[in-house]
């Protein structure tokens, strides 16, 4: 038996094509950072999706990306009359690319972590900011009473308990205030984010 490495790429240049411009993830990942909730591992969002376009083998960041996106899609596919990936959405300069509008105008998000399952998804704060400035961008094409978003949390490690990854689906109600909030300080922090580059 011969056993050697294949050179197989693993590409995660996926889903709609991202502006040139102020992303409302790099705000909240510049955010985050400045407040020390995440660590800066000076990881450039387009940096890292280029990682992997090469042979392999392949760890780490490039894995991760791959196994979200790949939850991602095939969760979506079960959830009837959902638009996946329904396009860019823009507000006040800021793009945001949300994962999924269903029929009725709730984003859906998809989320794959190493995180706990024991920890309540309202502790997920930047899950919670990016939620919040979805629902600013589509409440400013179609009105203030969409405030819902539907999380698809696998989490790979469940409870740390055991070995098995735990699938909690939850729905989070916000209120106008905490939406409002969130967008204010997007727009006090939208100048420190990283521009991506045109490709």
């Amino acid at each position: 038996m011969i056993v050697q490495p294949h050179p197989q790429p693993l590409s995660l240049r996926t889903g709609p094509t991202r502006s040139t411009g102020i992303h409302l993830s790099s705000v909240l990942r510049y955010i985050a950072k400045a407040l020390g909730t995440i660590k800066d591992y000076g990881d450039d969002l387009e940096e890292v999706l280029g990682i992997a376009d090469g042979p392999g083998p392949h760890k780490g960041t490039s894995v991760r990306f791959a196994l979200g996106f790949a939850w991602e899609q095939w969760m979506a596919a079960q959830i009837p009359g959902l638009i996946w990936q329904p396009g860019e959405m823009n507000l006040d300069g800021v793009h945001g690319t949300p994962d999924g509008l269903d029929c009725d105008l709730v984003l859906h998000e998809f989320k794959t972590t190493y995180k706990s399952s024991k920890n309540p998804l309202g502790s997920q704060q930047l899950w919670m900011w990016q939620a919040c400035g979805y629902l600013k961008m589509l409440q400013a094409q179609y009105g203030p009473e969409h405030c819902t978003v539907i999380f698809h949390p696998v989490y790979l490690r469940g409870d740390y308990q055991g070995i098995d990854p735990v699938y909690r689906p939850e729905s989070v109600t916000f209120e106008q205030a905490e939406i409002d909030s969130v967008w204010d300080m997007v727009l006090r922090n939208k100048d420190h984010a990283n521009v991506k580059r045109e490709e």
